[in-house]
């Protein structure tokens, strides 16, 4: 059975050339989210975005028509926990994850400044790619939460004071 996901679709026009786009996948089995199919219907992209899904023809002026008879699109997957990086094996990395069907990918920590990086080469069109909502870790060192002024731990009542005073101080500035 001949399938292609509409991740395929959109990842074959390039995720950083996507967005200027206006698309019109028409023919296709259309499996929706909801769990419902469409056995003949038109996925409608504009500037990068899905604006409908129609059972049916739809209005194609002005879209670049992708004929998608015999072949099915669907909702991409969303991955809310996966460690990625930047590196020399990105490209085939972030390509085996399209093919697996990710279109979203939510980064499980690692180093920030690589999350953003590959972010960054996947929406400037440099590799093929689901879209990265990176992440990263933040230091709290210094703030009443952690330490007091001679860097010692302190005692949860001590704790509760010190955040009690900082919001307070927050709040007036």
């Amino acid at each position: 059975m001949r399938s292609l996901l509409l991740y395929c679709l959109l990842a074959c026009l390039g995720a950083g050339r996507l967005a200027a786009q206006n698309v019109a996948i028409v023919n296709a089995r259309v499996i929706a989210g909801n769990g419902s199919v469409i056995q003949s219907g038109a996925v409608i992209v504009r500037a990068g975005k899905i604006v409908s899904v129609l059972a049916g023809a739809a209005n194609t002026q002005g879209l670049q028509t992708i004929d998608a008879k015999g072949m099915t699109a669907m909702p991409g997957y969303i991955d809310g926990h996966r460690h990625i990086n930047t590196g020399p094996n990105e490209k085939e990395q972030m390509q085996q994850l399209l093919e697996a069907g990710y279109t979203t990918i939510l980064s499980g920590g690692g180093p920030a400044e690589g999350n953003l990086t590959l972010r960054d080469h996947i929406e400037k069109g440099i590799i093929n790619g689901p879209r990265i909502i990176p992440s990263g870790s933040v230091r709290l060192n210094g703030t009443p939460e952690q330490h007091s002024r001679t860097g010692s731990r302190r005692s949860a009542p001590d704790r509760r004071a010190g955040n009690q005073v900082y919001r307070r101080d927050r709040a007036d500035s």
